[in-house]
């Protein structure tokens, strides 16, 4: 059957997933959070491994991101064990991505989305992810072994406006992205990432950060590979640009095959991985 939606919108849900889009190529990680409804831990990693610290029924959002995973409280956050097959996806070069809109002013040391490498909020914190500095802004935040590395952004981000965050490592290289468009690189050379025992999937604060992030997340992305600059280039078109790799709009129109709510043969978009 077919059913209009807007180029760019999100696709009904039993959609087929079209797999042969080179963005969804090592794609090791989604989390379609514009749900609105539904059972978090089935959205997240289709097991119920999920900490929900201080969400209440009030966890999903709206704006003009559409809907969303609404995280703007002290203490507010998902937080998803890894375990050791995701944890051994996660290796450098590798990317990151997440569609969001701030609620609020944005706080200082906030957790927006990553892989923790010890969900303690302890340095040096992430094997990739998005956070705030000291200065209030959005970073992308990584480490090698011991060292804690960051690229700042300098856009100061407006509120009730969706963005994309995204961001690639290479051994040698590692590049911030805005809506498509690069903003911040440096040249450090990394090489494994030091795991903890609580390493985790995160949106909003660990349990010990203890800060507002005032954020809307519609979803989260990691790949295990070096997105090209045209790759985040496409997926920074529009917040919702990312379902249209999953399931493309035909003629404003998506042919799908109805399948019962996130099953498991919605592959990746149930969060299977």
């Amino acid at each position: 059957m077919y059913l209009w939606r807007p180029r760019y919108g999100k696709p009904p849900i039993g959609s087929t997933l079209v797999k042969g889009h080179p963005l969804l190529v090592s794609m090791i990680y989604f989390a379609p959070l514009n749900e609105g409804e539904g059972v978090i831990h089935e959205i997240l990693n289709a097991r119920p491994n999920i900490t929900q610290g201080g969400l209440t029924t009030t966890m999903w959002g709206t704006g003009p991101a559409g809907n969303g995973l609404y995280i703007n409280a002290f203490q507010w956050q998902i937080i998803g064990a890894m375990g050791s097959v995701l944890q051994g996806q996660i290796t450098i070069p590798c990317s990151i991505a997440v569609g969001l809109a701030w609620i609020g002013a944005p706080n200082t040391s906030s957790m927006l989305f990553g892989a923790s490498l010890n969900n303690t909020n302890a340095t040096p914190f992430d094997a990739i992810g998005f956070r705030t500095n000291a200065s209030q802004q959005p970073i992308l935040s990584f480490s090698s072994g011991a060292t804690y590395y960051t690229i700042a952004n300098t856009t100061a981000p407006t509120q009730q406006i969706p963005y994309v965050y995204s961001g690639t490592l290479t051994a040698t290289n590692q590049y911030l992205y805005l809506n498509g468009y690069q903003i911040g690189t440096s040249a450090n050379a990394l090489t494994t990432f030091s795991w903890g025992t609580n390493s985790s999937i995160y949106f909003g604060n660990a349990p010990a950060g203890n800060v507002n992030s005032r954020i809307n997340v519609a979803w989260g992305a990691l790949w295990n590979r070096a997105l090209a600059p045209n790759e985040h280039q496409w997926m920074g078109q529009s917040v919702n640009a990312i379902y249209e790799v999953l399931a493309p709009a035909e003629n404003y129109a998506q042919k799908t095959t109805i399948v019962p709510r996130r099953s498991a043969s919605m592959g990746i978009l149930a969060g299977v991985h």
